[in-house]
């Protein structure tokens, strides 16, 4: 019923085969107007292609008894009477091969003919996807493993397209021979069934994986899936675009110099310059839009550094020009960090921006708290 979905017969049937040749699988692909009679034609080892009932008959004629799975007495009797195949049985009288070989004999040469009806159970896939791949050859070398570890994620992504989830976090084993078997993650910031995304950050993890011994075979289970419908397509960028491409920039980069290395920023409510922010997941990072009398640096030192003094004028190589201020903090007094300070931006003679402040109490002082790009 979906054959003009498709292009036809022809075009799925190539469809097919290229897919299952891309994961490496040897397999015979038939076609019959009967579930049965396809099956018995793959089993055969032919390539049957027969689109009409009236052809049916004729194609499953040729076909061995052996072919049928029946069970040894069955098979033995058949041979006996030189039923050796399929148009032989069909050619012998019904009620006495009812009482031969039983009803469910005739039933299956009836399913096989499309006389009687023969549903088939729906197809309930596992509730996570596991699959192990042997290698033809030991691997040295862990950036090797990926053109293995492909076939595995073209398998995954076809079982996240069946069940309409994407994964958000892999687990990959590597077997030994002399070895305990070598075991890493992958985390994505969002659930995703696209084979080349994941083949890209994957590739970013074996290029800093090293191996112990060679690996003998890969393992891929999937540990944490979430609903992925499919969408529609944008004629032109959106934001959503925009954000996935931050994200799997995030991914790979994580992938490449480990998880904690790429970090996010978020804003918090606080007037103290080393206390308004904090380290978070990248893109989950809390944004404020305060309102300050004057601009604040994207480079905080980690500490302030003290400047020299020379005529009540601040220096940082050289004499320190201010430009604008001061704006006034005084907070923290709830929590014993409390600060009294007035802030400037300055330029120096090199032409950089600067953004220093004065102490307001102890002995007053001037310092230096970050630089503007």
């Amino acid at each position: 019923g979906s054959l003009k979905l498709f292009g036809g017969l022809g075009r799925l049937c190539a469809r097919l085969e290229n897919s299952l040749a891309e994961l490496g699988y040897g397999f015979i692909l038939a076609c019959a107007p009967t579930p049965l009679a396809a099956q018995l034609f793959a089993r055969a080892g032919l390539p049957a292609r027969i689109r009409h009932g009236d052809a049916l008959r004729t194609g499953l004629g040729q076909l061995a008894v052996d072919t049928l799975g029946l069970p040894r007495e069955s098979a033995a009797l058949l041979n006996a009477i030189g039923a050796r195949t399929f148009d032989d049985c069909l050619q012998l009288p019904r009620d006495g091969m009812a009482r031969r070989l039983g009803q469910a004999f005739l039933d299956t040469l009836d399913r096989a003919l499309g006389r009687v009806p023969d549903p088939r159970p729906g197809f309930v896939p596992p509730a996570d996807f596991a699959a192990t791949l042997t290698l033809p050859a030991p691997v040295h070398e862990a950036g090797q493993l990926l053109f293995a570890a492909r076939r595995l994620l073209a398998e995954l992504c076809g079982f996240l397209s069946a069940t309409g989830n994407g994964v958000q976090r892999l687990a990959f084993a590597l077997a030994h021979e002399d070895s305990a078997d070598t075991c890493f993650t992958l985390d994505l910031i969002a659930a995703t069934r696209d084979l080349d995304h994941l083949v890209s950050v994957l590739r970013e993890r074996l290029e800093r994986l090293a191996l112990p011994c060679p690996a003998t075979a890969v393992t891929l289970k999937s540990e944490l899936l979430l609903p992925a419908p499919a969408r529609n397509l944008s004629f032109l960028p959106d934001g959503r675009e925009h954000a996935e491409a931050v994200g799997r920039l995030v991914e790979r980069l994580r992938a490449r110099l480990s998880d904690g290395a790429v970090r996010g920023l978020g804003t918090v409510t606080d007037h103290r310059p080393e206390r308004a922010w904090q380290i978070c997941e990248p893109g989950n990072g809390r944004s404020t839009r305060e309102a300050h009398p004057l601009a604040r640096p994207l480079w905080l030192l980690a500490s302030p550094q003290p400047l020299k003094e020379t005529g009540a004028v601040p220096h940082y190589e050289g004499p320190l020009a201010l430009l604008a201020g001061p704006e006034r903090i005084e907070s923290g007094w709830w929590d014993g960090d409390d600060i009294a300070r007035d802030y400037f931006i300055a330029r120096n003679p090199a032409h950089a921006l600067l953004w220093v402040y004065r102490e307001r109490r102890h002995d007053g002082g001037w310092y230096l708290h970050g630089f503007f790009a």
